[in-house]
């Protein structure tokens, strides 16, 4: 009985996807059922010996940066910190902002953070995954 109702369920599923593909309502990529956000954070730590540090500094995310255009509209100014969870490899696993200022500035700081490279974090001689909190300041030209 469970089996038809999930069966069911899925044949549901697939044919409202299919009406909204035919009406233009969802993207031509299929996005994963299990986004990259669902890591163990806590495998992260916050305190290693060696911390990670952004190769070519704060510098390298700046570039990455273009302040968006309503936030230009609004005079909006301030600092995003994004939280970076960097594995072994000094790789970003994930990130996410943990204080925002909005206007598009959190999503623009988030993903400049997720395109950097990170010098392996090390806790007790061995590389290990560690969390750093990295803030971004969004100022205005005069």
């Amino acid at each position: 009985m469970v089996r038809k109702i999930f069966i069911l369920m899925l044949a549901v599923i697939f044919i409202a996807c299919q009406k909204s593909k035919e009406n233009g309502d969802l993207n031509s990529e299929i996005l994963p059922l299990t986004p990259k956000a669902e890591i163990n954070k806590e495998s992260y730590a916050m305190i290693v010996d060696t911390p990670p540090g952004i190769i070519g500094g704060l510098e390298a995310i700046q570039k990455k940066i273009k302040y968006p255009d309503s936030a230009i509209k609004n005079g909006i100014e301030g600092t995003v910190y994004v939280m970076a969870y960097i594995n072994e490899n000094g790789e970003v696993d994930f990130a996410e902002v943990i204080k925002g200022i909005g206007y598009g500035c959190d999503e623009v700081a988030r993903d400049a953070v997720l395109q950097m490279k990170f010098t392996s974090p090390y806790h007790q001689g061995k590389p290990a995954k560690a969390r750093v909190v990295v803030p971004i300041r969004f100022k205005m030209r005069k």
